[in-house]
């Protein structure tokens, strides 16, 4: 450590801007200063992350006009800054689920995820996405013993009633697996992908345009306002008339739809990332190169780069927009990576990132029609699983205002809960929720 800090300087940029020492370049879209919206639409999207691009590309493959607004960059949010997980199962555990929703509903849950992960896969190699897919599989990591009965019962669980194939890991097996003593054993899903998260944006962009899409960067919607037939979009551009719209903002959901924004809490959630390690280090850490997150609370998820440097990340209860967030939980995430793999000691950090993740009050994500108005749809809550459900779940969305959707279990959840407290869209109670799940996770519960 140097003046209390890991390593400085490091970059305060995501460690999907490079790859290996090559700058990545998210294409843009329509974004001459000059250019104006087009008058019409059959539909208009809200948002360029995976979701909005996921279902601008299946509406242009269908003939339809397609113009999709961004207020900053495309995968601005957590598109391009996630940890390229393409992971099965949701963010809560199917005997969550199923103990909420009942069986039927975490079944058909449970379906939706394994066929976002083919999805995204498909998609990946029918566009030639040259975003280092791999096939890693993941693995839950127990942080203390009793965990690991929780582990069985969903192992049990997910092969009796999805007929999904998982292996419980003993400590002793999971040591073949990951470089660090410190944890129990593991649940080993190898259906899981990774890939590079910005270059899967920028090749879900260059698909997107060949299919016909228009897209505009640097575009924020001011107003969404209903019509008799459709919908008038009005945006520093000029205005849009659709007849059918897609809002699909997220963790960056604002004042446009008050009453999204009132059902959805960001969370911080935050990573940073090592210099490029030499290959016996980088096998020392994960010798079959899996992802993997733990199961506390406010837990850590990681896993190595294409480049060999290693990605780790964790929630927190900070937000990243507050002054000093990314560095203070850069301190904390260093501190924490070199207790679970202390063969790290002296390698420099040499990135660090932050950015929102978007929970829902029951903590799965939601998609459908927003407050019931016929046309106007939205998709949030993915709570940091959103690597293969979001560009997924637009597809569906699009399928659905197409009229030829086949597929009801992405949709199997009742809409999005209200909150259960007095709330504006502003999460003033991150803070005090997030002190209760560290006592617990430090109390082991």
């Amino acid at each position: 450590m140097k003046n209390g800090q890991p390593y400085q300087p490091y970059q305060p940029a995501s460690v999907w801007s490079v790859d290996g020492t090559e700058p990545v370049t998210i294409p843009s879209g329509n974004t001459a200063p000059t250019t104006l919206l087009p008058m019409e639409a059959d539909v208009a999207i809200v948002g360029g992350g995976y979701t909005g691009l996921g279902a601008a590309y299946t509406l242009a493959q269908h003939g339809q006009r397609v113009v999709l607004c961004e207020g900053r960059t495309f995968g601005w949010g957590a598109s391009s800054r996630n940890a390229g997980m393409l992971l099965t199962g949701l963010s809560r555990t199917y005997s969550d689920i199923a103990a909420q929703y009942g069986s039927a509903v975490a079944r058909k849950l449970f379906r939706a995820s394994l066929k976002a992960v083919d999805h995204a896969v498909s998609l990946i190699e029918r566009e030639g996405i040259a975003c280092h897919l791999h096939h890693s599989g993941h693995i839950v990591l127990a942080n203390r013993a009793h965990h690991m009965a929780d582990l069985s019962r969903e192992a049990t669980l997910l092969q009796r009633e999805c007929s999904h194939p998982v292996r419980l890991l003993s400590q002793t097996q999971l040591a073949a697996e990951i470089g660090a003593s410190c944890f129990a054993g593991g649940l080993l899903d190898e259906a899981s992908y990774s890939v590079h998260a910005a270059k899967f944006v920028a090749g879900l962009v260059q698909a997107t345009l060949r299919a016909g899409a228009v897209l505009f960067e640097h575009t924020p919607v001011e107003r969404i306002a209903r019509l008799r037939h459709g919908f008038l979009l009005s945006t520093p551009r000029g205005d849009v008339l659709a007849q059918a719209v897609i809002v699909a903002t997220n963790g960056y959901t604002g004042h446009l739809t008050p009453s999204l924004r009132r059902r959805l809490v960001p969370v911080g959630s935050y990573s940073i990332a090592t210099e490029i390690l030499p290959d016996h280090l980088a096998q020392s850490i994960s010798p079959r190169n899996r992802l993997f997150y733990d199961t506390r609370h406010i837990g850590a998820y990681f896993r190595l780069t294409p480049d060999n440097r290693l990605l780790y990340g964790g929630r927190d209860i900070t937000r990243p927009d507050q002054d000093g967030a990314i560095a203070a939980r850069a301190h904390s995430l260093h501190h924490e990576l070199l207790q679970v793999f202390p063969q790290l000691h002296g390698v420099r950090i040499a990135y660090a990132w932050g950015g929102n993740v978007c929970l829902a009050f029951d903590g799965l994500f939601h998609a459908g029609p927003l407050d019931g108005i016929a046309g106007l749809y939205y998709a949030a809550g993915y709570a940091g699983h959103g690597g293969a459900l979001a560009s997924y779940t637009g597809r569906v969305l699009a399928e659905r205002i197409l009229g030829i959707a086949e597929d009801d279990d992405l949709l199997a959840l009742p809409p999005l809960p209200a909150a259960p407290i007095p709330y504006d869209g502003d999460p003033w109670f991150v803070p005090l929720v997030g002190s209760a799940w560290k006592l617990l996770d430090q109390v082991g519960r």
